[in-house]
């Protein structure tokens, strides 16, 4: 029943991870723990496979509708990769109910920034489909400065380490808000971004004592590569403003019920 409770639950983030470039961890963590009775630190651990998995599959498919910035996000990759190592060496130093109250505050601040993103997005949309606003392309910055690259790939990295997600969450915002990137285009890289950075804390994992549940992890990592490629096709169709809502709505949901478990 616990392979096919993870199968179902994988393939619902596969899902969110295809449409957004984004979430898989951030939602693999509190379903490992509360829904398959994982500790939060062997969560963590198990949900880094699942988005390497994941991720992987999803740049597959982002790759091959030409949606992926190779030479930003290998530079990105590389800085967050440093990062998500020392980050897994720093998590066995929180206890399992600190590491949860940080994640759900975490998921909170993340979902207090997609609901206002998507609502500001949301409103341009609208405005732009009654004339009121032309529709104007995003500006690149072809070639953003050094340190914002390394500073947003270090607490990318960082969050990714300790908290055993892959931070699409995060990279998705910045590369479209500092970096310039289209919707689409940030989707795509933040995937390539989120597998070096997993393997990375999983690097940083060895030597510290976590047990991944192999047959529940590769199940679930299994259904979110298949939700992946059913979610790929659904961003090029829906209203960016859309998703942002209601993945915001998603994450604040799970804030709370996360916080509530553990305070």
């Amino acid at each position: 029943m616990e392979l096919v409770l993870s199968a179902l639950v994988g393939i619902g983030i596969g899902i969110v991870v295809g449409m957004l470039g984004a979430g898989g961890g951030i939602l693999s963590v509190p379903a490992l723990v509360y829904l398959l009775g994982q500790t939060p630190h062997d969560a963590a651990a198990g949900s880094l496979v699942i988005v390497l998995l994941s991720a992987f599959t999803s740049l597959i498919a982002h790759s091959r509708h030409h949606h992926v910035n190779w030479r930003s996000g290998m530079i990105f990759a590389a800085v967050s990769a440093l990062a998500a190592f020392g980050g897994a060496r720093l998590a066995p130093l929180f206890s399992g109910t600190v590491l949860m109250i940080l994640f759900s505050a975490l998921l909170l601040s993340v979902a207090i920034l997609m609901l206002v993103r998507g609502a500001r997005g949301r409103s341009r949309e609208q405005k732009q489909i009654d004339g009121e606003e032309p529709v104007v392309a995003t500006q690149r910055v072809d070639r953003p400065r050094a340190w914002k690259i390394m500073g947003a790939g270090a607490v990318v990295g960082l969050m990714s380490g300790i908290f055993g997600v892959g931070g699409g969450f995060a990279v998705v915002p910045l590369l479209v808000l500092v970096f310039g990137f289209p919707m689409v285009e940030a989707a795509g890289t933040s995937v390539l971004v989120m597998m070096i950075s997993s393997v990375s804390g999983l690097l940083g994992r060895i030597g510290t004592p976590v047990e991944i549940d192999w047959p529940i992890v590769l199940v679930f990592a299994a259904g979110s590569a298949i939700g992946g490629l059913i979610g790929e096709p659904i961003s090029r169709k829906a209203r960016p403003s859309t998703l942002t809502l209601a993945f915001g709505a998603l994450l604040l949901v799970i804030a709370v019920l996360t916080a509530l478990q553990n305070v």
